[in-house]
């Protein structure tokens, strides 16, 4: 079992705290494991699309005798996609004895489209049981893929996490033996992570910080917010490697930075930027200190992580959006706004300038980041009709609207990484 070390930041407790309970629509009761499926739900009709012996419904009871894996699922989810090619040859290997349900509240039409058309799921002619309200209510989770375990005996055995579902579990199941595994815990992030409903209902939370070293079965890989209050009280970032956490926060930090590449300045064995290890990071600033969260949540992740995050000005290369004349060549003539910005074209109408300054940096199409000098705060129309990533061709262009790329070599902020050393206090510059 992969182990996971916490390190917890507890501050003063005071007041109230409040939290969110989860919608029910319906009086389906959620099972828990160890629970037999009611007859309603293994008998209960299940829309289905691409069914390869044309149904329209299946039931659960269609399988009775086999191990049921209930594998939740939607369009919008690459992890889920990701892992169904190898949950369709855990079918095929245990066809007899195993049957893998695909499971989504997709709207048919959608997730008859996904797995029609989407070049890793078309191979593998799929079906799935589609708009499945009831079934989501009786497997409640937050985060999918969500695989739900079934045995031949109708007894919810297990949510395991998704490394779970290997062959050798299979085998151990259909043996009527539990095998040694994770289940997924399935965290609601809507509540400082793994305080629950701990902190007593007659006090408030006013700052917490939790930095996880490994993956967290349950959370999903990505950011989020907790408290969802003006101004914003937290940052979170969930199930990633520490050098994107501390790229996203050096982006909150420096605006203009995008996606360009903090500055290491670590020995040469450091894994900091090591890609498979994961971490989870949260920290709710007290209400009061909300306009310097940003500051503070770098101040609690570099005391977490062993690291030391901070700004510093380099020389760098980097590009200026300038101006090239007063006449004003920029003005939007008004309409529906557009934003698109495609491999080969870009639109901006009445839009703000700096929406193109986000595209640039964003993906880093230029090499370096790009800071606008420009001063222009209306709204603009733009229309460039060739790829953004030649500087040439695009100040081309760019001068139709009085605007010029200018490359500029100068101190200017700069995001950079040292190791820190506790003991000595110092920090470990790269040899």
């Amino acid at each position: 079992m992969q182990k996971i070390i916490l390190t917890l930041v507890l501050a003063t407790l005071c007041l109230n705290f409040t939290a969110n309970a989860q919608d029910k629509t319906t009086n389906i009761n959620a099972l828990k494991i160890g629970d037999i499926i009611p007859e309603a739900i293994w008998n209960m009709p299940l829309l289905v699309v691409n069914h390869p012996q044309g149904k329209k419904t299946i039931t659960l009871n269609d399988y009775k005798g086999k191990l049921i894996i209930l594998d939740f699922w939607d369009k919008y989810c690459g992890s889920c996609i990701a892992a169904m090619p190898r949950m369709a040859a855990l079918q095929k290997q245990f066809e007899k004895e195993l049957i893998i349900i695909n499971v989504t509240t997709d709207r048919a039409e959608d997730a008859k489209k996904c797995l029609t058309t989407n070049k890793m799921l078309e191979p593998l002619n799929l079906s799935s049981v589609v708009e499945a309200k009831v079934l989501s209510q009786a497997f409640p989770h937050r985060t999918i893929p969500h695989y739900i375990w079934i045995n031949k005996n109708k007894i919810f055995i297990s949510q395991a996490a998704a490394g779970a579902i290997l062959p050798m579990n299979v085998t151990k199941i259909l043996r009527d033996s539990l095998p040694d595994w994770q289940e997924k815990v399935d965290i609601d992030t809507k509540k400082p992570l793994f305080l629950g409903d701990k902190v007593p209902s007659n006090v408030e939370l006013t700052s917490y910080s939790i930095f996880i070293k490994g993956r967290v079965s349950g959370l999903f890989t990505g950011n989020g917010v907790t408290y969802g209050v003006s101004p914003q009280r937290d940052v979170f970032y969930s199930n990633q490697p520490l050098s994107i956490i501390y790229q996203r926060l050096a982006a909150k930090l420096i605006p203009h930075m995008g996606d360009e590449k903090i500055i290491l300045e670590l020995p040469k064995e450091d894994d900091f930027s090591d890609q498979g290890k994961r971490y989870t990071f949260q920290y709710v600033a007290p209400a009061n200190q909300a306009t310097f969260l940003f500051q503070n949540a770098l101040s609690a992740l570099n005391m977490a992580s062993g690291y030391n995050g901070r700004i510093e000005s380099r020389k760098t290369k980097y590009y200026t959006l300038i101006r090239t004349g007063n006449d004003d060549r920029l003005k939007s003539k008004g309409g529906e706004p557009v934003n698109r910005f495609d491999k080969d074209s870009s639109v901006l109408i009445n839009c703000p300038l700096r929406f193109f300054i986000i595209h640039l940096n964003g993906d880093n199409l230029l090499g370096s980041f790009v800071l606008d000098k420009t001063g222009y705060t209306g709204k603009v129309d733009i229309i460039l009709k060739n790829p953004l990533a030649d500087v040439s061709s695009l100040n081309k262009e760019l001068a139709a609207y009085g605007l010029l790329l200018a490359t500029a070599d100068e101190p200017v902020n700069r995001f950079v990484i040292y190791k820190y050393s506790s003991v000595s206090n110092t920090y470990h510059q790269k040899q």
